[in-house]
């Protein structure tokens, strides 16, 4: 079977995998020669190259490392991926809703096409969105698993979303380090949760599917991570809780923070929302609540809390914006990946 029939498998199958995030496109290489002759095949829209290989220094420095098995060499890469980078949540507030479809896309300049100058600002920090991420992964598949196989990338028919697909003779997945749906495996490997974000196309001798329950086997289930914290014998006050509950999830970044703070503060009977504070030139994902009479407002800088004025006062000032309030900010914002 020829590149051009396994692709068309590949989607064929993919109508049969149970995912919320309804794969139907495949975006190719543009430096490919091949002629394309399917409407769900394009080219994307920047050539796939990433110069930053400090992430991957143990890999190149790991002997044994060419001697793991495909699937092994393909979740190492996966895990030090997320292990590095953070979803750059100001990408996210730059997204516009369209109400017909009801989806949030995200403008093609903030990561889907960027231009040179976005792309030489992304070197200097650790923040991605999907785009970048899937493109990343599919270079260093290339690089670092030298078995034939091919790789391309995969996304939802109005590209809200990219992830990066590997199909050889064994077996077929999507590897997807920002799965919003499950939690994120950029969140979920920093927090020691099990991995979620690799969806089996075909794997037919199990061979993935083993890999990853014995992995998994190792890490914690999203439910015993919650119990930790709620049976946290350091809990001294509710304040000290959440400082601690914080410190303990501020390496996943924003995003990340308020995902997982947001269910847990919930289950504990608290009402938590989404706002947005202003730092400089961008806006970063907080999460806020009632508390004792005042407000709370949490992020990776820390927990403010706030009287009703003060709160108030910095929301007419435009410090803090609420959620549904962001899109008309947005509008009027330029982003050149800093």
């Amino acid at each position: 079977m020829n590149k051009g029939e396994k692709r068309k498998e590949f989607i064929k199958k993919l109508k049969e995998v149970n995912s919320l995030m309804n794969w139907c496109k495949i975006k190719i290489n543009p430096d490919e020669a091949e002629e394309i002759n399917n409407s769900e095949i394009k080219k994307d829209y920047v050539y796939w190259k990433e110069d930053d290989d400090s992430i991957f220094e143990e890999l190149c420095k790991d002997k044994k490392f060419e001697q793991l098995p495909t699937i092994e060499k393909i979740l190492k890469i996966h895990y030090l991926m997320c292990r590095y980078f953070v979803f750059d949540d100001f990408c996210y507030f730059l997204g516009q809703y369209n109400k017909e479809k009801n989806i949030c896309t995200i403008d093609s300049r903030y990561g889907r096409n960027p231009n040179s100058v976005w792309r030489e600002n992304r070197k200097k920090h650790n923040r991605r969105i999907c785009y970048e991420l899937s493109r990343y992964m599919a270079v260093r598949l290339k690089q670092f698993v030298k078995e034939e196989a091919d790789i391309f990338l995969v996304s939802d028919e109005y590209e809200t979303h990219y992830a990066t697909a590997y199909v050889c003779d064994d077996f077929m997945i999507i590897i997807d380090t920002d799965d919003y749906w499950k939690g994120a495996d950029l969140n979920r490997v920093k927090l020691g949760l099990e991995i979620k974000g690799i969806t089996i196309v075909s794997d037919e001798k199990n061979i993935v599917k083993e890999k990853l329950d014995e992995i998994n086997k190792t890490r914690k289930s999203k439910k015993e991570f919650e119990k930790e914290i709620e049976d946290d014998p350091t809990e001294k006050s509710r304040i000290e809780w959440i400082d601690i509950l914080l410190e303990k999830i501020k390496i996943v970044g924003n995003d990340g923070i308020f995902k997982y703070m947001h269910t847990i503060l919930e289950m504990k009977g608290y009402e938590p929302k989404k706002i947005w504070e202003k730092e400089d030139t961008i806006y970063k994902e907080s999460l806020y609540m009632r508390w004792n009479m005042k407000f709370m407002v949490i992020n990776s800088s820390g927990i403010k809390i706030l009287s009703d004025r003060e709160f108030n006062d910095y929301i007419h000032e435009g410090k803090y914006l609420h959620n549904k309030e962001i899109y008309t900010i947005a509008e009027r914002l330029e982003y050149d990946g800093r």
